[in-house]
């Protein structure tokens, strides 16, 4: 299982985090995330991905989220964009992460601030944090579970349930390793391999968004799709069973990105639209990522083709 326990400094965090490892059977490894030191990808996922190789259960005391809070609050801004922040919340989804928001009072973290102290903020600072944590998961649509740890009853059972329900739908996702998105989408774009970066990083998953590669091309045009939840990513060819993920994503509408794709779906019998590779647009057509994203959307929702003339021309 996987836990990404997210709030501000004083929420009780690290006291939920100890009572899951309590509720938790087998190994369990917890993670801590402070200021950022190195690519979002590599601060987050892949030592997300490298403890879920090792453990039964990974809990983070706080993931990327926090880099979106605290970044622009203490440095001016935020080193994860928000495009980088989708493909991570893809990646968590397809391992069946459960996402809790500690909804502590704020007063209650203001007093616990103004008697304890805190290294990183002070008194004057709590109201925005509280309200920035808000209108992040509002605006992202982001489904944590809500606690407020001043009403404990019955929330350690209320969590292995959550828990256990992700564990279960992701569990039929295992095999397909370079799938990122939800158990439930409407589309699954298809690309053909990872790039040779995220390959010698150790990166799992379809067009993980390192720099100025494919994947981020990719992601900041989807970025006018739709949110993140309604789509998957995977790449044909590495992985050993496309009909399977088909089926147990219930049929989403296929869009092979580029031709190498395009041909395993066709060999695999599988219908679906074509679209130019997004390393094919960002060498020609740089500028056009808005119109890229909307050739992406409307051979999702229609299942035409899109050739690159057609975007030569938007």
């Amino acid at each position: 299982m996987l836990f990404v326990v997210e709030g501000p400094d004083k929420a009780g965090k690290t006291t939920l985090v100890k009572e899951l490892q309590a509720h938790l059977e087998g190994e369990v490894e917890v993670l801590h995330s402070g200021p950022i030191q190195r690519h979002p990808l590599d601060e987050y996922v892949r030592r997300v991905d490298c403890a879920l190789q090792e453990y039964d259960h990974v809990v983070c005391d706080r993931l990327h989220i926090g880099e979106q809070i605290y970044g622009p609050l203490l440095r001016g801004e935020s080193r994860m964009p928000n495009y980088v922040e989708d493909w991570i919340d893809l990646y968590l989804r397809s391992r069946g992460a459960v996402l809790i928001w500690v909804d502590t009072p704020m007063t209650v973290i203001y007093n616990r601030i103004r008697s304890e102290g805190d290294e990183l903020i002070d008194v004057d600072q709590v109201k925005q944090i509280y309200l920035d944590y808000i209108a992040h998961f509002q605006q992202r649509g982001q489904r944590a579970v809500s606690l407020n740890p001043l009403r404990r009853s019955a929330y350690g059972s209320l969590l292995m349930e959550a828990a256990e329900h992700r564990d279960l739908e992701s569990s039929v996702l295992a095999s397909h390793d370079s799938y990122v998105g939800g158990r439930h989408v409407r589309h699954l774009f298809v690309g053909h391999e990872r790039s040779s970066l995220a390959q010698r990083r150790g990166l799992p998953g379809a067009f993980a968004p390192y720099g100025w590669s494919s994947g981020a091309f990719l992601m900041q045009a989807l970025d006018r799709f739709g949110e993140t939840y309604c789509y998957g990513l995977v790449n044909a060819g590495e992985d050993p069973d496309l009909e399977h993920l088909v089926h147990v994503l219930e049929y989403p509408n296929l869009v092979a990105l580029g031709i190498e794709a395009s041909s395993i779906l066709a060999e695999h019998g599988l219908d679906h639209a074509t679209v130019p590779h997004p390393q094919w647009v960002k060498r020609f057509h740089s500028m056009r990522g808005r119109q890229y994203g909307e050739l992406l959307g409307r051979a999702a929702l229609t299942g035409d083709d899109a050739t690159p003339k057609e975007l030569a021309a938007c």
